[in-house]
C-alpha cells in the first residue's frame, strides 16, 4: 500500500487497511489502526 503522511509525504508500506483509514506505521509495515482524531501541523 502507499500511505498519505502527515507532512505531505507518501511511502510505500506492507500491510492492508481500507481507503481512508488512518494507520500507525512501524519500519514500512502497518502496525495498527489509527483513531480519528483532529491532526494539527506546527512548523518550528
Amino acid at each position: 500500500m502507499t500511505v498519505e503522511l502527515v507532512g505531505g509525504g507518501e511511502q510505500r508500506v506492507r500491510g492492508d487497511q481500507p481507503a481512508g483509514t488512518s494507520v500507525y506505521v512501524r519500519a514500512g509495515r502497518i502496525e495498527d489502526e489509527a483513531p480519528d482524531l483532529p491532526q494539527d501541523s506546527i512548523t518550528v
